[in-house]
């Protein structure tokens, strides 16, 4: 009989595969052995939620706690629900403002970066830190949430382990993300796309030749992004664009759901156009959530056959009945081509294949009009770092993009931003308006040049900062500034808009979490000092025979 101690039998729905045994006893002996950060290098269907849970199960059973990170709420549910069926009768906890928890004292807890990163002090030591898309942590910048967090946990216990997975081990701009040097010292273990298609745990993608084709030959790459009127010139043939999708209806007729990536918007729209009434449906960025939510809900459920997109299911979309997918827009990268042909190749009980039809001359690109050969450049490009001196990697979706790119063409991944200070969104830093919710954003280079000019105006240094609440005639949110010259006060009213900003740059919150922080009475957000960012310095300007704080530098 077993005894309260001994771990409930595994589910047979999530046995081990065998290269997933292979991966998992590789980590553990190393661990064992050794106490350097590794990571494991898993392409898309690998199970990495499975290998978290059972690495994580594994440091549970002897005495340990664990912390597995995602930067993402999906991705934090999606381990979270894993372990669960996997370690039945274990307690696990959630850390995510997104999935509205925040436990601290299970021995698994699953943590969004940005919730944790504010609550830092909550959390007892950890014996081993999870990572999931680690190609985002970068070891160069301390003051990054991922460094701050690992430091954290190291201090608290030196023995800490780190253990992070990705599908992208490879970056033109740093080189490998393991070695010396780095944060991670070797890749553990890897496994591809055609590895899990030959051992059966992925569909068999096809691709018919000699399709219809777009000419996006004089496109021009911009930036790192797409010239849209050139895009838009280069579909702009209706006739063509009305022969490929009776292609694609043709062809897709016996399929059950068919994913569609299009060029740009007005593509997107005339697509739409050419298709069975009342059949697809349609995403951009520009939908709000709860139309976002509907149009993919009708996809999941088969109200409607053909999903059409726009530069929105690229990358991380999750829908296994996918059975056809249709490329009607060019890409520079090869991995995000196999990213889009990705959403296609989970295993499904109601297919036998993955149809893939690329119109945009992708295949002859990027493996000569072969779809094996686009899967072998890849894995040589991963091994030998592959891409031109030219050019950097997105660390979210994998595609090679222009050195100068301050935003990724194929994911919208920002390399630079400037943040906007009411809804925390990132924008291109040549913006004038937020392309959210359309606030004022503020020229950082116009913002010095005008401080610097105006008479009287000085820096001081920040040694310390106190908050609490103070009352005149309504009660405001009051904040010391401690310098080496004096103290200095700053006022806040609640729900202002000066206060979300503040806020912002204080707990380096945004969006939903910043939201939830904004609606905290006074006393609550005096109590978060302890886990808040101090600025460096302030900027001073004369108010009288005082002194007013007019900006902080962090």
């Amino acid at each position: 009989m077993n005894t309260p101690q001994t771990p409930p039998p595994l589910t047979t729905t999530l046995e081990l595969r065998p290269y997933q045994r292979t991966i998992i006893d590789a980590t553990i002996e190393h661990f064992r052995r050794f106490p350097d950060p590794i990571v494991i290098d898993a392409s898309v269907g690998a199970g990495k939620t499975l290998i978290i849970s059972h690495i994580a199960r594994h440091v549970v059973d002897k005495g340990g706690k664990v912390i597995s990170l995602a930067h993402t709420k999906e991705l934090v549910e999606s381990a979270y629900y894993t372990f669960l069926d996997y370690a039945q009768g274990m307690e696990c906890g959630v850390f995510s403002a997104g999935m509205r928890r925040k436990d601290t004292e299970h021995d698994v807890i699953f943590c969004s970066e940005r919730s944790l990163i504010n609550s830092l002090e909550q959390f007892q030591p950890i014996d081993l830190l999870i990572i999931d898309e680690a190609h985002r942590v970068n070891e160069t910048n301390a003051e990054t949430c991922y460094m701050r967090i690992i430091s954290h946990f190291q201090a608290a216990n030196p023995k800490l382990r780190v253990l992070g997975l990705t599908g992208t081990s490879f970056r033109t701009t740093t080189g490998p993300i393991a070695g010396e040097g780095k944060l991670f010292k070797k890749v553990i273990a890897s496994v591809t796309v055609p590895e899990l298609v030959g051992q059966g745990y992925l569909t068999k993608p096809v691709a018919p030749l000699n399709q219809d084709a777009y000419d996006f030959s004089a496109v021009k790459l911009i930036g790192g992004k797409f010239n849209e009127a050139d895009l838009n010139a280069a579909v702009a043939d209706v006739r063509l664009t009305k022969t490929i999708i009776d292609s694609v209806i043709r062809q897709t007729e016996s399929r059950n759901k068919v994913l569609i990536f299009a060029s740009t918007l007005r593509h997107a729209q005339e697509i739409i156009g050419y298709l069975p009434k009342g059949t697809a449906g349609y995403l951009d960025g520009t939908l709000s959530k709860t139309d976002r939510e509907a149009v993919l809900s009708a996809f999941s459920s088969g109200a409607i056959k053909y999903m059409v997109n726009r530069d929105i299911l690229t990358v991380g979309y999750n829908q296994p009945a996918i059975d056809a997918v249709c490329i009607l827009r060019p890409t520079e990268s090869r991995g995000l081509l196999i990213q889009m042909i990705g959403r296609g190749l989970r295993l499904h009980p109601s297919k036998i294949d993955v149809l893939i039809l690329d119109f945009a001359g992708n295949l002859d690109k990027h493996g000569g009009g072969s779809l094996d050969e686009v899967f072998l450049r890849e894995a040589k490009a991963k091994k030998q770092g592959a891409g031109s001196d030219s050019e950097k990697q997105c660390p979210d979706c994998s595609a090679w993009v222009n050195e100068n790119a301050r935003r990724c063409p194929q994911c919208g991944y920002y390399f630079l931003f400037v943040e906007c200070p009411d809804c925390g969104s990132q924008n291109d830093v040549t913006r004038r308006y937020c392309r959210i919710c359309d606030f004022e954003l503020i020229d950082p280079n116009k913002k010095l040049t005008g401080t610097a000019n105006q008479v009287g105006v000085t820096q001081a240094m920040v040694s310390g900062i106190d908050l609490s609440v103070y009352h005149k005639n309504v009660d405001t949110l009051r904040v010391v500034f401690h310098t080496p010259r004096a103290d200095y006060s700053q006022f806040f009213v609640p729900r202002s808009r000066f206060l979300k900003y503040f806020l912002g740059k204080m707990t380096g919150s945004y969006g939903a979490r910043l939201d939830e922080l904004m609606e905290l009475p006074l006393t609550e957000i005096v109590a978060l000092k302890p886990g808040l960012h101090v600025p460096r310095e302030i900027t001073l300007k004369p108010d009288g025979k005082y002194s007013k704080v007019v900006d902080w530098v962090f």
